[in-house]
């Protein structure tokens, strides 16, 4: 579902070993066929297609230019549709039918939001396998790895902070991994007496792993004193799992 004046697009990604050449491939919506086309997927790569290539650069900041390509697509309602991919013998090789209640309940505005599948080796038709792309991804990565892809149910999450100590004009970054999907997390900065500094997110759309900036900042634009200080770090999801991680970080002057 594009912004006002956006563009739909398409997202391919080649699961294979082989380098893939899509002219000859076709992409349609049950009523109407479209060709793709000529270019050359590479093995683990993403092609996001579009009759808008440039838009998507400007409206999204992890756009990938180079794996974006000009391609004519058909119709694809906002609120439910039917795409499927045919391959160079032109049978089915992929589809799926979405539907716009895929996207996560969280989300106040769908516009501009991409659909993301999470695992492309279980069912494209599996309402469980797609959801909305994280806001601190820009909402969608057209052309590079789904912000929801990053990590796999099974791998060791948690926050980190690193470095855990930095001095004034440096920053730590607030690194977290999670072991789920569609979570939101508030984050903070409080001092040692436990009084509030800073507010680093606030209901954020999180993707599978990722990180946040603090720059010894106060919520006023001040510099923090020298001294310790803790990272409260907490991630719920729409489940009603609750988690929550204390990290201490130490500031210093220069």
């Amino acid at each position: 579902n594009p912004r006002p004046g956006g563009a739909d697009f398409v997202e391919l990604y080649n699961a294979s070993e082989k380098f893939l050449q899509l002219e000859g491939w076709q992409l349609g919506n049950g009523s109407l066929v479209l060709s793709l086309p000529r270019f050359l997927l590479h093995p683990g790569q993403w092609v996001a297609l579009s009759e808008d290539p440039y838009g998507l650069t400007l409206q999204y900041p992890l756009a990938n230019a180079p794996q974006i390509v000009h391609a004519d697509l058909p119709s694809l309602p906002d609120d439910e549709g039917e795409v499927e991919l045919l391959n160079s013998a032109a049978r089915s090789f992929d589809r799926v039918n979405y539907h716009a209640d895929w996207h996560t309940v969280f989300l106040k505005e769908d516009d501009g939001v991409s659909l993301e599948r999470i695992d492309y080796t279980q069912g494209a038709q599996s309402p469980g396998n797609w959801i909305s792309a994280s806001s601190q991804a820009g909402h969608a990565t057209p052309g590079r790895a789904n912000s929801q892809q990053g990590s796999s149910p099974g791998e060791e999450d948690g926050v980190q902070v690193v470095p855990a100590l930095f001095t004034h004009g440096d920053f730590a970054q607030i690194h977290y991994r999670l072991d789920h999907r569609g979570a939101m997390a508030n984050i903070k900065v409080f001092n040692h007496g436990g009084s509030e500094v800073k507010t680093i997110a606030e209901n954020e759309w999180l993707g599978t792993e990722g990180f946040f900036r603090w720059d010894g900042d106060k919520n006023d634009g001040e510099r923090v004193a020298p001294g310790y200080y803790f990272i409260w770090f907490e991630w719920f999801d729409s489940m009603g799992r609750v988690e929550t991680y204390r990290k201490r970080v130490i500031v210093t002057s220069r």
